[in-house]
């Protein structure tokens, strides 16, 4: 067995440092302070989408394009420089890579991040994890849900998609998974809640960051 793990409400509550970033870029416009649980709704498919998810529902005005292009950089600018500074690791997490590690089984992240932040928040929060692939976003690779970017991991991993489980918390991720023939496990504690995850039609859903034992279990009977 291969675990590849989402990071943003999968592994990591990144929702502070997520709403710094794009209210620090929507501040330098005018625009108004927007509470991370509604920002929260806009991601999952890359910051540059989260950011412009705001701006379409919750202002500032923008005249064109350039302006948008420059709130995306303001908001990249303060994330490099605060990459973790807000995030907490998500209980049972460090104790599930333990015991992944304790059992000889595998395991990787691949997010919708850039990839710049993804490897800094990385080293900051996971500095001696034993990671077989760390992947964010990459100019060239299409986003998840696209396959791409799964097939691209598990290459770098050397791993066979029919051993793999993917671990997520969004829509995307569970299109992702299904999309690359993954077999998959949502989590509810992330950024989408059980009730808007099972309206989607989305399953297995977990509550909690799961056990070797849970995953045991997913892995055989799906």
């Amino acid at each position: 067995m291969f675990v590849l793990f989402d990071l943003d409400g999968t592994l990591v509550d990144t929702s502070k440092d997520i709403a710094y970033a794009i209210n620090y870029s929507r501040s330098a416009f005018d625009g108004d302070e927007v509470d991370s649980s509604i920002i929260m709704r806009y991601v999952g498919r890359g910051l540059r989408n989260a950011l412009i998810g705001t701006i379409s529902n919750h202002g500032p005005k923008v005249e064109d394009e350039e302006d948008i292009d420059r709130m995306i950089e303001l908001m990249m600018e303060c994330y490099r420089r605060h990459p973790a500074d807000r995030s907490i690791v998500y209980s049972g997490v460090r104790e599930l890579f333990n015991e992944l590690e304790e059992n000889d089984i595998g395991y990787g992240i691949l997010s919708n991040k850039s990839d710049e932040i993804v490897q800094s928040m990385v080293r900051i929060l996971f500095p001696d994890c034993r990671f077989e692939v760390v992947r964010g976003l990459k100019s060239g690779v299409r986003a998840k849900p696209d396959r791409m970017a799964v097939d691209i991991a598990l290459s770098e991993a050397d791993r066979r998609r029919e051993e793999t489980i993917y671990i997520g918390d969004s829509e995307v991720d569970y299109e992702c998974a299904r999309l690359s023939g993954l077999k998959c496990l949502i989590a509810t504690y992330g950024f989408r809640d059980r009730m808007s995850l099972e309206k989607s039609g989305i399953a297995p859903l977990i509550d909690h960051v799961p056990t070797l034992s849970e995953l045991y279990k997913i892995f055989q009977h799906t």
